[in-house]
């Protein structure tokens, strides 16, 4: 995958996890497709998908812009694991 489907991927998988639902239709067949590339099982959840994007990410020297994605969405990463930020009321 090049930078920008990687990138739509991870929004998709974001707007997921906080929404309930993906971007677009075919996110689906999208992600089953990454992580059979990257070696995921079949039913590995939306965290473990975004944590290997990430992993990618770094690998690409990339690590402040993915980081800099999930904290736009209200996500943080710790120790490589990417967790839901607490509201601030």
């Amino acid at each position: 995958m090049n930078k920008l489907q990687l990138s739509s991927l991870a929004t998709s998988i974001i707007t997921e996890i906080k929404f309930g639902a993906p971007l677009a239709r075919n996110a689906k067949h999208v992600k089953r497709d990454y992580k059979r590339s990257v070696g995921l099982s079949a039913n590995a959840s939306n965290f473990q998908v975004l944590e290997a994007i990430g992993e990618t990410y770094d690998l690409n020297n990339l690590t402040e812009e993915f980081e800099a994605k999930l904290t736009r969405y209200g996500l943080v990463r710790i120790a490589g694991a990417v967790l839901i930020a607490p509201v601030e009321a």
